[in-house]
């Protein structure tokens, strides 16, 4: 099992206490071509969080692992100036078929991975109509009906981890067992009810 966090991490969190005091909201600089709403993308995210961070002696690094078997993650590492970090791991998983260019496949995944880890990394607050997701992720279906694909569990199992109540509450209420379950067309509303959930419990609504 991997090494999340540092040994120490009070100056860390007295660090970043005061920098998401200083953060303003994300901008929204980016549209989505399928939905034609518009999301902070991640040069957005960091325009809004840099100076704050950069002034309470915080920093981001992403980085791309790959492992002995050949699978690659994405890597976020949020670091202070006394040597003490966090950090956060997701397995990158690119579209395949046959029309698709597997470089650029790859690096969009990349880009929208790092967008969905700096955001909770750092919590830069974001109020995005609709986000980038389903300009990366690849239709699967099964028996011909739309699924969720891999891409899209990955994201919502990101904005569920550490929340058992807030799962547990999202799949009985859907009458689903897993993740996996939830039908695609509800996809959307299930994560932004994920968020709401989260923004309620954190006293933020």
């Amino acid at each position: 099992m991997r090494n999340n966090e540092s040994e120490q991490l009070d100056l860390l969190f007295s660090a970043m206490a005061k920098a998401q005091g200083e953060m303003g909201e994300a901008g929204k600089g980016s549209v989505n071509p399928h939905l034609r709403t518009r999301f902070s993308d991640i040069n957005d995210l960091i325009r809004a969080t840099r100076p704050a961070l950069h002034k309470h002696g915080l920093t981001v690094i992403q980085n791309i692992i790959t492992d002995d078997d050949g699978v690659s993650y994405l890597r976020s590492r949020l670091g202070h100036s006394s040597g003490q970090w966090i950090q956060s791991w997701v397995k990158i998983n690119p579209k395949a078929g046959t029309n698709i260019n597997p470089d650029q496949s790859f690096g969009s995944s990349v880009t929208y991975l790092c967008r969905y880890s700096y955001k909770p990394l750092v919590g830069v607050i974001t109020h995005d109509e609709d986000d980038d997701g389903e300009s990366y992720t690849q239709e699967s279906k099964v028996n011909g009906v739309k699924v969720l694909d891999q891409n899209m569990i990955t994201e919502m199992d990101w904005e569920l981890r550490n929340e058992p109540d807030i799962r547990q509450n999202i799949l009985e209420r859907g009458k689903w067992n897993q993740v996996k379950d939830i039908p695609y067309e509800k996809f959307s509303a299930v994560i932004e009810e994920v968020r709401r959930l989260k923004r309620v419990k954190e006293g933020k609504v």
